[in-house]
């Protein structure tokens, strides 16, 4: 009898026991799908923040506006030191694009948002001055990212 008795505390200790793995896995994965999910909005805030602070430095500076304006349909009619700010101010917001490009392929970054940045960047590549800038700095970008800008259908950009 009292071998029976052990026999079946042990038996509620391995029930008790199995379940304690069960809920410890499921307070896991939970744990794991939370740090997932803030992983992708601080990503989404990063690659939101580069695009936000690439137009605000570019538009809202009156310098780098009118630089913009100059070079976008046609860079001949920058001089030598505008037309490297020129490619620089191309290059950021290239940067910015490509960060997102990554984010979104790893699944850190939403479709929405993608898409909007996606359209928003194939407008720039209306203007020749944005498609001389790429053509001139597209080596010092991944392969990945050349293929899927060159691939792009540039987008109408209206003023």
């Amino acid at each position: 009898m009292t071998n029976m008795n052990w026999d079946a505390i042990g038996a509620v200790g391995e029930i008790v026991g199995a379940l304690a793995v069960v809920v410890s896995v499921l307070y896991l994965a939970i744990q794991v799908r939370s740090q997932v999910r803030e992983a992708q909005l601080q990503a989404i805030h990063e690659v939101s923040d580069g695009f936000r602070e690439g137009i605000a430095a570019t538009f809202l500076d009156p310098a780098l506006a009118e630089l913009f304006v100059l070079g976008k349909d046609d860079h001949a009619l920058l001089d030598d030191v505008q037309r490297v700010q020129f490619i620089a101010l191309m290059q950021r917001n290239y940067r910015v694009w490509e960060d997102a490009f990554y984010q979104r392929r790893e699944g850190r970054l939403d479709e929405p948002l993608w898409r909007s940045m996606e359209r928003q960047y194939s407008a720039l590549l209306h203007w020749p001055g944005m498609q001389w800038a790429w053509s001139i700095r597209r080596d010092f970008f991944t392969p990945d990212f050349r293929r899927y800008v060159d691939d792009l259908e540039p987008g109408p950009h209206p003023l």
